[in-house]
């Protein structure tokens, strides 16, 4: 089983396969490029931001991948700085899923708050 990482909301995955900029990535139908920011998501409460101090955020405008071959921080004003392991053994390749988790109930689904 993958190790997972989390920050709030937040989930980082490892990759186990590289999802180069420029390159297709997930399949022949996405393209991963830089985002060209370090704010991974901007709380739509407070108004804070999960910031990667290190590291670099790729999207395909659907999904985004950190890519941190030397290790990445994260860091939010309401939680704990997290470290991320560049390339290891736990992230083979330098790269982790960002997943953003969602609530669910009977009548729709909606991203978590924080």
């Amino acid at each position: 089983m993958e190790k997972a990482y989390r920050q709030g909301e937040l989930v980082f995955v490892p990759k186990v396969e590289k999802v180069t900029k420029e390159n297709e990535g997930r399949g022949a139908y996405y393209t991963f490029k830089s985002k060209g920011t370090k704010v991974i998501r901007e709380g739509e409460i407070t108004g804070h931001c999960h910031v990667v101090e290190k590291g670099e955020i790729l999207t395909d405008n659907r999904n985004m991948v950190l890519d941190n071959p030397d290790g990445a921080i994260i860091v939010h004003p309401e939680h704990k700085p997290l470290k991320l392991p560049g390339i290891s053994e736990v992230s083979p390749v330098g790269e982790m899923d960002i997943i953003i988790q969602r609530e669910y109930d009977e009548a729709n689904d909606k991203y978590v708050n924080d």
